[in-house]
């Protein structure tokens, strides 16, 4: 078992896109599979890191239309996680 530090850095790398090898495996199962968890997490950080973009330029995204700002931000987000 990793110390929690090093888990919750692990995590972090996968939710931003970085595949971890063996992480799975440190995910208990529950009621969903610990791919899918791990997706629900990425999810959630990719719009919340959208949402925080969008609120930051509000003018580009009446600009550019909020379906290609939201297209944008997800590109710049992969290409260049926080």
């Amino acid at each position: 078992m990793l110390p929690l530090e090093s888990l919750q850095n692990t995590i972090a790398q996968s939710v931003l896109g970085k595949p971890q090898f063996g992480l799975l495996s440190l995910v208990s199962a529950g009621r969903a599979d610990p791919h899918r968890r791990l997706r629900i997490y990425e999810n959630n950080t990719r719009a919340s890191l959208t949402a925080t973009l969008m609120a930051v330029f509000p003018v580009t995204v009446h600009m550019v239309d909020e379906r290609f700002f939201r297209y944008a931000a997800s590109e710049f987000i992969r290409r260049h996680p926080p």
